[in-house]
C-alpha cells in the first residue's frame, strides 16, 4: 500500500515537473510574431503561469523591447553651482542601484502613456526628489529617448551610443525658495 502512494506521488511529481518546465518555455514563444502551436500551449498554461507570475519579464525583453528612456537634468544650487546628470548613471555603483533607476525612468515613461493627465505630477515629483538629494533650489530636467539602432545602422557601423539615437523632451524647470526638505 505504501509503495502505491509512493510510486504515485513520484509519478505526480515528474508530471508536475515537465508541465512546469513546457509552461516555463512557452512563455517567450508565445510573444507574437509567433507560431499557432505556440499561441494554442500558452492558452493551455496561460493560468498557471500567471498565477506563479511566472510570464513577467518577457514582454520587456523580445521580440521588440523598444527604446531606453533616460531622464536628464540640472540641479541648481543657490550658491549657483550646478550639476548635470542623466539617470541611470551608468558609472554607479553597485550595478542595482543603475537597474532601480533604469527601472524608475521606464516605468516614469510607462505613467506618461497610461496617464497622461498625471504627468505634471510626476514629472514635480521626480524634481523634488532630485532637488533634496542635490539640495538644489532649481531643477531642469529633459526626458530622453535612446532608440534602438536598426540592423541597418549596425551594419554600417554605427555606434550604439550614436547622438542620432537620441531624441530629448523638455519636461521643465522647477524652482523652490530654498531647497526641499526630506520629510
Amino acid at each position: 500500500m505504501r509503495s502505491i502512494f509512493k510510486r504515485t506521488g513520484i509519478i505526480l511529481l515528474n508530471g508536475w515537473i515537465v508541465f512546469h518546465f513546457f509552461a516555463v518555455c512557452t512563455a517567450p514563444a508565445s510573444i507574437p510574431p509567433s507560431p499557432a502551436l505556440a499561441r494554442s500551449a500558452w492558452r493551455m498554461c496561460s493560468g498557471y503561469l500567471q498565477a506563479l507570475y511566472l510570464n513577467h519579464g518577457y514582454h520587456f525583453f523580445a521580440p521588440d523591447p523598444g527604446g531606453a528612456t533616460l531622464l536628464s537634468y540640472e540641479a541648481t544650487r543657490s550658491d549657483g553651482s550646478s550639476d548635470w546628470n542623466r539617470l541611470p548613471d551608468r558609472q554607479l555603483s553597485p550595478r542595482l542601484r543603475y537597474h532601480r533607476h533604469f527601472l524608475l525612468t521606464e516605468q516614469m515613461a510607462a505613467l506618461f502613456r497610461a496617464r497622461p493627465d498625471l504627468k505634471p505630477l510626476i514629472v514635480h515629483s521626480f524634481a523634488a526628489q532630485i532637488a533634496r538629494q542635490q539640495q538644489a533650489t532649481a531643477v531642469t530636467m529633459s526626458q530622453v529617448q535612446h532608440e534602438l539602432s536598426t540592423p541597418d545602422q549596425v551594419r554600417a557601423g554605427r555606434a550604439i551610443d550614436d547622438p542620432i539615437t537620441y531624441n530629448e523632451l523638455w519636461l521643465g524647470e522647477f524652482k523652490w525658495h530654498s531647497a526641499p526638505r526630506s520629510d
